[in-house]
C-alpha cells in the first residue's frame, strides 16, 4: 500500500515538471525563441519570470502531496540612452574686430539653461573655414556662450559666413548663418 501511494506522489511530481517544462517552452516560443537572449529592446523595461518548483509535503492523515511554490525572478533589459535634445543658437552680435584681427561673436541659446557645453563659431568663405571655441554658462533663463574670437592669418578681405554650434550631454543645435564683412 506504501509503494502505491510512493508511486503516486512520484508520477504527480513528474506531471507537474513536464508541465512546468513545457509550459516554458511554449512562453519561450511565443517571445521569439532565443532571440531574445541575444538582443536587448532598449525600450523594454524589467519583467518577471515565474519559475514554479515542488516541494514535497505531507497532509495530516499522512499522505505525500506535491505543493507548487512560485519563485519570481526579475529579468533586467537594456534601457535606452537619453535623446539629445534640439536646440537653435541666437547669435547676438558678429562683428570684424580690426583692432584683434579677429571675429567677434556673442551668441546663446534660448531653450535652455545650462552650463558646461560647447559653443563654437564658424566663419566660412568659400572653401576656408575658421573656428572659435568657449565654454558656455547659464544664465536665468538661457544658456551663453559669452564672447567668441574667431582669428586667423586665414581671414581675408570678404563676407564671412558665420555660424555659432552648440553641443551638450543634452542639448546639440546650430544657429542660422549670418554675414560679417571684413574691409
Amino acid at each position: 500500500m506504501q509503494n502505491r501511494r510512493r508511486n503516486r506522489v512520484v508520477i504527480i511530481v513528474v506531471v507537474i515538471v513536464v508541465f512546468v517544462v513545457l509550459a516554458g517552452l511554449g512562453f519561450w516560443l511565443v517571445q521569439g525563441g532565443s532571440r531574445g537572449a541575444t538582443s536587448a529592446d532598449p525600450s523594454a523595461s524589467p519583467t518577471a519570470a515565474a519559475t514554479i518548483t515542488s516541494t514535497p509535503g505531507t497532509t495530516p492523515g499522512g499522505t505525500h502531496t506535491a505543493t507548487p511554490t512560485p519563485t519570481a525572478t526579475a529579468t533586467p533589459t537594456a534601457s535606452a540612452a537619453p535623446a539629445i535634445g534640439a536646440v537653435t543658437p541666437f547669435i547676438t552680435s558678429a562683428t570684424w574686430d580690426a583692432a584683434s584681427s579677429a571675429i567677434s561673436v556673442s551668441a546663446l541659446i534660448p531653450e535652455i539653461a545650462e552650463s558646461g557645453g560647447t559653443c563654437t563659431a564658424t566663419a566660412t568663405l568659400g572653401q576656408t573655414q575658421v573656428s572659435g571655441t568657449a565654454v558656455s554658462s547659464a544664465s536665468a533663463a538661457s544658456t551663453d556662450c559669452g564672447q567668441l574670437s574667431v582669428s586667423s592669418a586665414s581671414l581675408t578681405t570678404g563676407s564671412w559666413q558665420v555660424v555659432v554650434s552648440y553641443s551638450s550631454a543634452t542639448s546639440a543645435g546650430e544657429s542660422a548663418a549670418t554675414i560679417v564683412e571684413i574691409p
